[in-house]
């Protein structure tokens, strides 16, 4: 009885510590699939999205409702592109950042990831997922305020990626940075100790 309730207790102080919502299932988006969406809080809204084009203009786009925008890097050439971040980048207002910003996605509006490359030398300033291994830095709008998080965009084709991961953080408002799991709170560390000395103790 003594390890049900302990167990119980950890579990409890893990779900309401735990700040970053992981979703570690991958999944693939390309011309067969097409269109592939998330709704990252379940509330029956996608917030999310990820399109596959053919045809005359072979792409892979990222979309989502009005509510959501896309991290972007600002070109001094070519003004803003989405921004293939590193791990361990901070997604965050980007208030004292000039070289990041937002676009906020309008009806019908796509960012595009990647494409064929044109003929300039940098195609990476035209397509900056292309050929890459990538964090999508995203802001989106909850039933109880702004959420950031980030997707783990690998192995970009010009009209394919595996989305490895999608994250966010569960408190709004707040920074998430790219390539963070939820990890064990403080007090279920704490609970995790007393309960072993429980466990000694009762043996």
């Amino acid at each position: 009885m003594r390890y049900y309730i302990i167990t119980a207790l950890l579990a409890t102080a893990v779900l309401a510590d735990a700040t970053v919502i992981f979703n570690n299932i991958t999944r693939i988006v390309d011309k067969n699939i097409g269109f592939l969406q998330y709704d990252l809080d379940g509330n029956g809204s996608y917030d999310l999205g990820f399109r596959s084009t053919s045809g005359s203009y072979p792409a892979l786009l990222v979309t989502g409702p009005e509510s959501t925008a896309i991290a972007e890097a600002i070109h001094p050439l070519w003004g803003g592109r989405v921004a293939a971040l590193d791990r361990g980048q901070s997604i965050d207002s980007f208030e004292n950042r000039p070289i990041f910003g937002y676009t906020q996605l309008s009806p019908g509006a796509n960012f595009l990831l990647s494409t064929l490359p044109p003929d300039d030398p940098s195609p990476g300033d035209y397509a900056p997922f292309y050929r890459k291994t990538a964090y999508l830095g995203f802001s989106f709008e909850g039933d109880d305020g702004l959420h950031y998080g980030y997707a783990l965009v690998e192995e970009v084709g010009i009209t394919a990626a595996f989305i490895r991961n999608v994250a966010y953080e569960s408190d709004p408002d707040t920074a998430i940075i790219t390539g963070a799991v939820p990890e064990p709170s403080g007090s279920a560390l704490m609970l995790l100790f007393c309960a072993g000395i429980i466990w000694k103790r009762s043996r």
